[in-house]
């Protein structure tokens, strides 16, 4: 089976199989030098293993709906976004924690302290 090219197509099982397959037999086939050292999503060999690994691991576990490579890119685009905005937010949430945490600390000594002094 050749592996499609279309990229708004979901690909069968057999199709993901096919795609999956050609893109471990392009990476080995690779130069380390040429190699990615992160994902990257305009890379299409990646992009592809990505789309077809999801698909059939979706596929195995029953999880809807599956993507096309078109889909899975702009997924893949959105993740890196998410991160940092879920690292503000944490981070934003952390130094709220701290300040709650020094204000409590801050009433504390100021009730240990004589009020003549």
């Amino acid at each position: 089976l050749v592996a499609p090219t279309t990229t708004d197509n979901i690909w069968s099982n057999e199709e993901s199989i096919a795609v999956l397959s050609h893109c471990l037999q392009k990476a080995i086939e690779t130069p380390k030098d040429q190699l990615l050292e992160e994902f990257d999503k305009d890379d299409e060999l990646a992009m592809r293993f990505v789309t077809a690994a999801s698909n059939l691991r979706s596929s195995v576990f029953g999880i809807e709906p599956l993507q096309s490579l078109y889909s899975a890119k702009g997924i893949a685009g959105n993740i890196i976004p998410a991160i940092a905005t879920t690292n503000a937010i944490c981070a934003g949430m952390q130094i709220v924690q701290a300040f709650a945490v020094l204000k409590k600390q801050l009433e504390l000594e100021q009730k240990k302290e004589p009020d003549g002094e």
